[in-house]
């Protein structure tokens, strides 16, 4: 039922973990596609343990990044819901399990989300990530709400035909390639959320996607990039979701105001610039103008401050640290 794609690039240290972490799932109709991207070190090897199991697949390509990985992972596999694991994370061992009874609740979804713990590899600190309203629970949600609660690439299963009715992973984006993915796939089709903490996201890990960034920009330049993508998505579906709207407004106001507290105009003038006219249309015309202006920077710190304080009062989910 599961094809589970995981992109190896230079992951020796942690693969190991990542597949059995697999291997031992009480869930067990699943398939793995490995894809190589251009490795360099001895992650195949250590694949090659495990070579004997008829459920593993490698296949190997020039290094092009994680998300053309994906994408040729994705294009070779046989089962209809697709769950990403990165090679430097892993799941509890009724991860699939439960991915599988939400989706018979709700057979029609089109992308599951899970909670997930955060293990910091350099304070071997763990955090828990979970929108504490749906803490336990198994329900359709709206995605808008908070993506960055709800979804990250190891806690998140995408039913294939919606993967590929929305063009898969966007390989322009270095970072943020997987929130575009995941915000068209909930433009397109219901999202299922399982309040339950069942894969842990490893940070700081070295070689990780975030940290080969080009550029002093180029997060921004690829949040932008997410921002143009789904907010054509949702003007061509009528702007039938309307928590869309609130949170691409919110979600922009943040990275605005991160700008002011580094006191980094160059970086407004990046974003600015990088956005969609239409988008910067949704904003009161003064709002936009005032951000381009350095002698407005407390005021505009307060007006962002203001309007984040209205999207809690929403109700939308915090999450529980």
């Amino acid at each position: 039922m599961f094809s589970i794609v995981i992109p190896l690039f230079n992951n020796a240290q942690t693969i190991e973990r990542a597949l059995k972490s697999v291997f031992n799932q009480t869930f067990k109709k699943f398939e793995i596609i490995i894809v190589d991207d251009g490795s360099t070190d001895s992650g195949i090897e250590i694949i090659n343990k495990f070579i004997n199991y008829d459920q593993l697949k490698i296949i190997k390509q020039k290094k092009q990044g994680a998300s053309i990985a994906r994408n040729n992972g994705i294009k070779i596999s046989k089962y209809e819901y697709i769950a990403f694991l990165d090679a430097d994370d892993e799941w509890e061992s009724k991860y699939l399990e439960n991915v599988h009874q939400a989706i018979k609740l709700n057979p029609n979804c089109g992308m599951v989300c899970c909670a997930r713990y955060y293990k910091d590899n350099i304070t071997k600190s763990t955090e828990l990530l979970i929108a504490e309203k749906y803490k336990g629970k198994i329900l359709e949600i709206n995605y808008f709400e908070n993506p960055h609660i709800f979804s990250h690439t190891s806690s998140t299963v995408v039913e294939k035909n919606v993967f590929n009715k929305v063009g898969g992973f966007n390989k322009e984006q270095v970072t943020q390639e997987d929130l575009t993915l995941f915000a068209l796939v909930a433009l397109t089709k219901a999202t299922i959320y399982c309040g339950l903490p069942l894969s842990y996201y490893y940070g700081n890990v070295e070689g990780q996607a975030t940290s080969r960034v080009k550029g002093n920009y180029g997060r921004y330049i690829d949040a932008c990039t997410r921002f143009n993508l789904t907010y054509k998505l949702w003007n061509l579906r009528g702007r039938d979701n309307k928590i869309f709207k609130i949170f691409l407004k919110y979600e922009l106001r943040h990275y605005i105001i991160h700008a002011l507290r580094l006191n980094d105009f160059n970086l407004i003038k990046v974003i600015l610039e990088n956005i969609d006219g239409d988008i910067l249309n949704l904003f009161p015309f003064f709002e936009i103008k005032f951000y381009r202006m350095p002698s407005l920077k407390i005021w505009n710190k307060f007006y962002i401050l203001t309007t984040k304080f209205f999207w809690r009062m929403r109700g939308f989910p915090r999450v529980k640290k």
